[in-house]
Parts: structure tokens; C-alpha cells; sequence
């Protein structure tokens, strides 16, 4: 009997997990999975394109930082009063790649904007509080 009732909780567990899991991909509201940061990403870069100061602060943490091609680095506040300033609409965001590992994401990718030039990026994210949070993220230049 014991072993029925551990084996049916264990089914119930992984039916749960399973499921929000597939909430995440389905535009529920994201989970701290790498499905629910990719949906998070996605979002994100969204808001990237629409220059949406707004809604990309709803994800970058209190203490964000920015380290931009010049290597010079920027807060939070500085970041997305930059963000607002200029036309992001044609940037096109490619080869991204999103990793998890426990509570924190790795999220690197190539952003290629209207003047052709082309950086690489890499964005830090931590699950917290029942969200996901940018934490750091830098740009590099394409030669």
C-alpha cells in the first residue's frame, strides 16, 4: 500500500511539473524554467524593439548593470532612459541561446541592427521571487 500511494504522489508531482512546463510554452505566465525564461526572453526582446522603456523595466532587477561595447558601464535608469532614445524596430535578434542552471540563466545571442552593424550579448538572469529578473547583461562588437 505504501508503496502505491509513493508511487501514485510521484505521478502527481511529475504531472504538475509537466504542466507548468507547458504553461510556460503555451503564454502562461513563466516558471522558473528554461521554458519559462525563454518566454520571458521573448518578451523581453519585444520590448527591445518597441524602444519600451516601460515594460523592460518590469525586468531588470533594482541593481541591474550594463557593460556596453565601449565597455563603459551603465544602471539601471541609465540603461533604459538609453533604450527609450532610440529606434529598436529593426533590430533582428538572432541565435539565441537559452541555458538554466538551477536558479540562474544564461541567455547569449547575436543582435544585428538597420546600419548592419552586429554585436554578440550576454544577459544574466536570476529566478527570484517567483520571477525572472535581468540581472547583468553586455554587448560585444562583430569585426
Amino acid at each position: 500500500m505504501k508503496r502505491l500511494l509513493t508511487v501514485a504522489l510521484l505521478l502527481c508531482v511529475a504531472a504538475s511539473v509537466a504542466l507548468a512546463d507547458t504553461k510556460a510554452k503555451k503564454g502562461g505566465k513563466p516558471t522558473g524554467t528554461k521554458a519559462g525564461l525563454q518566454q520571458v526572453v521573448d518578451d523581453y526582446f519585444a520590448g527591445i524593439k518597441a524602444s519600451d522603456a516601460k515594460k523592460l523595466g518590469e525586468y531588470l532587477a533594482p541593481d541591474y548593470s550594463f557593460t556596453d561595447l565601449d565597455g563603459k558601464m551603465a544602471t539601471r535608469a541609465e540603461r533604459l532612459k538609453a533604450i527609450a532614445g532610440i529606434d529598436n524596430a529593426k533590430t533582428v535578434f538572432s541565435d539565441i541561446h537559452v541555458r538554466t542552471y538551477g536558479t540562474t540563466g544564461v541567455v547569449t545571442g547575436l543582435a544585428t541592427n538597420a546600419d548592419g552593424t552586429r554585436s554578440r550579448f550576454t544577459q544574466t538572469w536570476v529566478w527570484q521571487g517567483g520571477r525572472w529578473w535581468l540581472v547583468a547583461s553586455q554587448r560585444s562588437p562583430v569585426t
